[in-house]
């Protein structure tokens, strides 16, 4: 394209485009500082590692049932049951049944512990993933904010927690924890 045929100089064009490349490059620069000024690398973390751990209701605590407790329901027998048992020192009667859901409970924590500990090893990359994602997304809105010197301030950038959130639950950020 021949600049003298152009409504405006050729130069003032130049101008203006070196300009805008300078603003988006400025742009990266501003969005990257504003990341880390809000403390996204030290909150994300955080709440990647604390959506790992699981919501489960507390499992009931089963009771202990010593032989005398059972004896007081066998009516006639229950005299002499009751002897039995004080003989053998009134022992537990669901001991097995304790025992297996003690190691029902300790099973669950040790998953959720390793679950945890997994999302805990991939959470700085996702992280910095997202940041990337955001910078990348809103490359022009940042543009604008620093080619205006911070006097412009589009939507993309005013709701940059919203903004990291979503790029978070971008597919490429979320490959990174499934691969972990």
């Amino acid at each position: 394209m021949e600049s003298s045929k152009l409504p405006i100089p050729g130069a003032l064009l130049l101008a203006g485009l070196l300009y805008a490349a300078a603003s988006i490059f400025a742009g990266q620069l501003i969005g990257t500082r504003m990341i880390d000024k809000s403390g996204w690398h030290i909150t994300c973390p955080e709440g990647i590692k604390a959506a790992a751990r699981p919501e489960r209701p507390r499992r009931p605590v089963i009771k202990e049932r010593r032989c005398s407790d059972v004896a007081t329901f066998l009516g006639p027998f229950a005299f002499d049951a009751m002897r039995v048992c004080h003989e053998f020192n009134d022992p537990v009667v669901n001991g097995a049944e304790i025992r297996a859901e003690r190691e029902v409970r300790a099973q669950q924590e040790r998953l959720d512990e390793a679950r945890v500990r997994q999302a805990a090893r991939s959470a700085a990359s996702q992280c910095a993933c997202a940041g990337q994602v955001y910078r990348s997304d809103r490359m022009i809105a940042l543009g604008v904010y620093a080619g205006t010197a911070r006097q412009i301030s589009l939507p993309g950038v005013e709701d940059m927690q919203t903004g990291l959130e979503q790029a978070l639950g971008t597919p490429q950020c979320q490959a990174i924890g499934a691969s972990g």
